[in-house]
């Protein structure tokens, strides 16, 4: 594996133009957490190992203080696109603002080793077994080993990111991933060990775990 890009060439990217529907408190990234919009966090590491930070933001919404703003679409992947587009890197490092607890540490290791593939993502493995549920009842058990959770951030060569995310817009391709999209497209991944405390804010549940989980996030 390569070593990891100098922060000069690494575009970081911030679809933030949710509305929160699930959460239920509003848009998550102007969120106050620990006295600061949780966005703010997120741009204070992103600008530690990207020169560029570029943020997708609802209609009316300004982005923060030193990055660049381009307009959020309908859909994340709408948001990813429009943000690639828009970076100026050669390397771009995805990361959601709903992921504010993710690490610096994180972040140079998914562009360390995307540095081969052109893409890699952390996962959180399974600690347990999973099971395939079906009509109500379990119909498979796998190891916890064999599957994980999607986390951010991702990183991805940027001419890459382009390509896939055109061609999942031309062909309508439906994904909750990004990676999702890569690998439809037959691209490989690169995985590396994810957080546990790299907490996605999505639920109010989620919402309570971030007020105890302050500490962590200058990590």
């Amino acid at each position: 594996m390569s070593g990891m890009p100098d922060r000069e060439e690494v575009s970081v990217l911030i679809p933030a133009a949710g509305v929160g529907e699930r959460l239920g408190l509003g848009p998550k990234a102007t969120l106050p957490l620990a006295g600061r919009p949780v966005i703010d966090w997120l741009v204070d590491k992103a600008s530690q190992v990207g020169a560029e930070v570029v943020v997708a933001c609802a209609p009316g919404v300004p982005a923060p203080a030193g990055t660049v703003r381009v307009e959020g679409g309908a859909t994340r992947e709408e948001s990813v696109q429009r943000l690639a587009a828009a970076a100026t890197r050669p390397w771009c490092l995805l990361w959601d603002a709903a992921s504010p607890f993710a690490s610096l540490a994180l972040a140079r290791a998914v562009l360390a080793a995307a540095q081969d593939s052109g893409a890699a993502t952390p996962c959180l493995a399974g600690q347990v077994r999973w099971f395939v549920i079906e009509h109500g009842q379990v119909a498979q058990a796998h190891p916890g080993s064999h599957a994980g959770s999607s986390q951010t951030p991702q990183a991805y060569r940027t001419d890459l990111l382009r390509q896939v995310t055109q061609r999942g817009a031309a062909h309508g391709w439906a994904a909750q991933s990004t990676v999702e999209l890569f690998l439809r497209s037959g691209l490989p991944v690169a995985a590396v060990p994810g957080e546990k405390l790299n907490l996605k804010l999505t639920t109010p549940e989620d919402w309570v775990l971030a007020e105890a989980l302050r500490e962590q996030l200058s990590r």
